[in-house]
């Protein structure tokens, strides 16, 4: 993997770059520690902090995440409770399943997927939505 410089490249080099490109050169920028510590003074800031706060109570308070999250809530309660026991991928038999639910309004009713197969599903969903 090449290290891009922002040096060599020009002021706006990453309008030339694909979608990859972009994202490896983000994921890189990340890394160095002072984008690391401006970021994280950033974050450390009272009012960052506050509109933070309030837009993930606001996010937390939509109907349709209130959904999900209740329908999460619930299959965990019943694997704790002993009443539904984790199992292996449906599609490729990978142990360490995760639950997948094919409708949030039927909590209880989950595919047991591992994680590859589960972002596969949620990527497949979405392209479908976008038709």
């Amino acid at each position: 993997m090449a290290v891009i410089s922002w040096a060599t490249s020009g002021k706006h080099f990453w309008r030339n770059m694909d979608a990859e490109e972009r994202r490896r050169y983000q994921r890189q920028r990340y890394q160095r520690p002072d984008v690391k510590a401006r970021q994280k003074e950033y974050q450390n800031r009272p009012d960052v902090k506050e509109r933070t706060k309030l837009r993930k109570r606001e996010y937390r308070l939509r109907p349709e995440v209130r959904i999900k999250n209740m329908a999460r809530w619930y299959v965990n309660h019943e694997i704790r409770a002993g009443r539904i026991s984790r199992e292996p991928c449906a599609l490729c038999g990978k142990e360490q399943g995760q639950a997948h639910h094919p409708d949030y309004d039927l909590p209880l009713m989950i595919v047991w997927l591992c994680d590859d197969c589960h972002r596969e599903a949620h990527l497949t969903f979405l392209k479908e939505v976008e038709k």
